[in-house]
This record gives structure tokens, sequence and C-alpha cells, in this order.
């Protein structure tokens, strides 16, 4: 299996699966007559559409549904067939689903900027277009396309903006979007750090979070919709919706312009500067100001304190901070390709990736209490904190560095390139060389 890897390039790939890649240049085309009959069966729609064929592709693409895009392994063609013919029932062949994976492949690497706004938007649609003709050829037909003039995307878009107006009506009012109910409710949940759960400023990052269910999509944005029903619903937050638009205002101006500097924490002050120009908008909107983001007592930065001071101490031990019980546990996962699940980088990987429950997140950053829970409890390996606190170090950097360069893979040259110089930092924390990456 490790020869196979290191041959392929961390693809794992038959001869019978590069004998299905060759028939997909056939004339008759990848699909068959009986995949083409169950496609058009599905058929066209648009991306709210929940049964069509574009929506279904959307679904089976998307990371927080568990779909075939990771931000750390990029897209893969055997997770999108799984859950085409899993999940969506939909039953044609592999050759025919590599066909349709060329699709959301293609957007999923070239156009998440441009499709954010949602799957109908004009940049998403003409960053995407290309796609179809090779879609066609690869496929043999054309299979049900994206319908955007008649879906309901668009006619949702359409009362999103109905909505935007009568925010900017609610503005000019002396009582604003938020009711005196509304306030007490809100003041109720009242401040807090993002650690405090309970607090307002929690349960919108929460209400916002991909992996979560939340409002903020990578491939559609943000939806005040789902903000408003999470805050009501999973949240018990009882307030109206045009209050829930007036908070809104924040996670959307973050979501859209703040990720890269809120990536280490909603307390560092580089996101602090990026969101602070929301908050006087947040309170023209609700006629007050909702409780705010306390971050000087916080359970994050307290705990980012603790991690520095265990950080400092494992460095400076000559043992390292990996036990020889802990060594004898890492080296017994051993080394692999990102596809070998037991093997501990599969398992780091795994403890990193958002729509996992990792510790990234696109709001928070990289959590190590989450990582070591992941690691010890998740996956079985029942190391120490400060040897987890020593790996740790990996996915760390590279879920902050890293992203763009590892989005098609973990063994490509680019990722391993980036994530190279935590290799000796690792291993001098750790006091040995873990398993390592096999590509």
């Amino acid at each position: 299996m490790v020869a196979k890897f290191v041959i392929l390039g961390c693809v794992s790939q038959t001869l019978a699966e590069r004998v299905k890649v060759e028939q997909i240049l056939e004339v008759s085309g990848g699909c068959s007559a009986e995949d083409q009959a169950i496609l058009n069966g599905v058929g066209p729609g648009g991306p709210k559409d929940k049964n069509s064929l574009p929506a279904i592709m959307e679904w089976c693409t998307h990371p927080s549904k568990g779909g075939a895009y990771s931000l750390f392994s990029g897209f893969d063609k055997k997770t999108f067939f799984k859950c085409l013919t899993g999940k969506k029932n939909v039953k044609i062949s592999e050759s025919c689903s590599n066909c349709l994976a060329m699709g959301p492949q293609h957007g999923s690497k070239n156009c998440k900027s441009k499709c954010m706004s949602g799957s109908c938007k004009k940049a998403c649609q003409t960053c995407t277009a290309p796609m179809t003709p090779k879609i066609a050829a690869c496929a043999g037909f054309e299979p049900p396309a994206m319908s955007c003039e008649s879906s309901l995307m668009e006619e949702e878009e359409e009362v999103a903006q109905v909505e935007e107006v009568m925010d900017d009506e609610e503005v000019g009012k002396s009582t604003g979007g938020c009711s005196a109910e509304d306030q007490a409710i809100l003041n109720g949940a009242g401040a807090g750090g993002p650690k405090d759960k309970n607090s307002l400023p929690a349960i919108m990052e929460w209400c916002t979070h991909p992996s979560k269910g939340g409002a903020y999509s990578l491939f559609s944005g943000f939806n005040k919709k789902t903000f408003f029903k999470c805050l009501t619903g999973k949240k018990n937050l009882k307030i109206s919706e045009s209050c829930s638009n007036c908070l809104a205002k924040g996670p959307d101006h973050g979501s859209a312009n703040c990720k890269s500097k809120c990536a280490s924490g909603s307390c560092k002050k580089a996101c602090q500067a990026c969101t602070a120009p929301s908050a006087p908008k947040i309170a023209e909107c609700a006629g007050f100001e909702p409780p705010a983001m306390e971050c000087g007592g916080s359970l994050m930065e307290e705990e980012s304190e603790e991690f520095a001071d265990e950080e400092m101490e494992e460095v400076s031990n000559s043992t390292g901070g990996c036990s020889a019980e802990d060594q004898a546990i890492l080296n017994g996962a051993g080394a692999g390709g990102p596809k070998d699940k037991n093997s501990l980088p599969a398992i780091m990987e795994w403890c990193t990736h958002p729509s996992k429950g990792g510790a990234y997140s696109l709001f928070s950053g990289f959590n190590k209490k989450t990582f070591f829970k992941c690691v010890t409890g998740k996956k079985n390996l029942k190391i120490s904190e400060s040897c987890s606190n020593c790996l740790a170090k990996g996915p760390d950097h590279g879920s902050a560095n890293c992203k763009s360069k590892c989005a098609s893979g973990s063994c490509k040259k680019a990722c391993q390139a980036c994530t190279a110089p935590m290799g000796p930092k690792i291993a001098q924390c750790a006091g040995f060389e873990p398993p390592a990456m096999t590509c």
C-alpha cells in the first residue's frame, strides 16, 4: 500500500480504476443509457430544490455535510461517488460519477470566492461555465443543469433584498429593529468571551459556524434566514426576525471580510480591528448596543497563556513532551498516507478537520484542547496532553499558513514544502520523531 502511494503521489488508484478513467474517454461517454435515465429522472433545479441533480451535487461536495471537498485534502471523487449513490440514492456508475465530479472539483478549487454569495450569482456562473462542455464530453450527454431563473435561491434573494430595505427603514426609526422585549432577551443572554457558551457573542459565533450547520457556508456565503432559525430555534433566543437581521450584520461582515484575521481567535487584535466597523451599524440598526464580546478575561485568552507556558516548558525539557509510553502508542499507530485511516498522520488530519468537529475552525482558529480530546477520545490514542500539544504544532501551523497550498492534497509538493518546517519543531518538542506522512 505504501509503495502505491509513493508511485502515484498519494492517489490510491488500481489498474481497474485506471481502466475506468480510460473508458470515460470513449465516444459513448462515461454515463451509460441507464445512468442517463437516472440523472434525467432526478432532473434540473435551483440550489434550493433539494432533490434536483445540481442541489444533490452541491450537497455531496459541501464540507459541512461530510461531502467530497475538504479544506485540507481538496476534492475526493470517491467520497463524491459514495455520497451520490449512498446518501442520495442516485445509483449511477462510478465512471459517470467521475464525469459529474469535474464540475464541483473545478468549482471548489477555483470558484469558492466567486460562489460564496450563491451558485446562481453571475460571477459564480461565469467561473463554473467552462466545465459544462467538458462534463458533457465526458458523460456522453448533457446532464440536468442548474436552473437559476426559477430557483428558490433567486426567490430568497428577492426576499433578502426586501428585508434589507426593511432593515434600512428600521434603522431610520428611533425604536430600531429590536423591540424592548428583544433587548431584554439579548441583555439576558449577556456579554462574554468566545468560550462563554451561553453569552450572546458565543451564541452568534455558534450560529454562524459551518461545522455546526450555521449560517455561513463556503459555497453560498452567509444566510440570514439560517442565522435567525438557529438563534430562535437551537439557541432558544426568541427574538424577532428584524432584530436577528440587525445582529446578523456582524457575522455577515466578519465571514465575508475577516476570516483570515480571525482564524487564530475572535479576540485577536487583527480580528477585533477587522470586525469593529460593524458594531455601530448593528447598534444603529437594533436601536441599542447588544451585549458585546469580552476578550480581556475570556477563557480563550487564559487558554492561550496556558498553552504558551506549556510550549515553553516542553521545548526546554530534554526528555521532550512525549513519554516513552506516548512514543510507543504513536509508533504503534504508525506512518501512512492520508487515506490510511488508522495511521497517525491520517488521525491528526481527521482531528483537525472542521467538518469532523475537529480542532480547526474558520472563525476561532486551531484549538489544542479540542485536538487533544479528539486524539485521545474519538481516536483512542491515549497519549498525554503535553505530547498531544507537541503533535498539534503541525496542524496548528498548517491550518494557519498552508490551507491554499494543501487544498489539493496533503501530499502535493506545495503542501509538503509549506508544512515541512514544523517537522523538526515537533520532534524537538516531543523528544522523538513521530511517524510521518508517507506520500
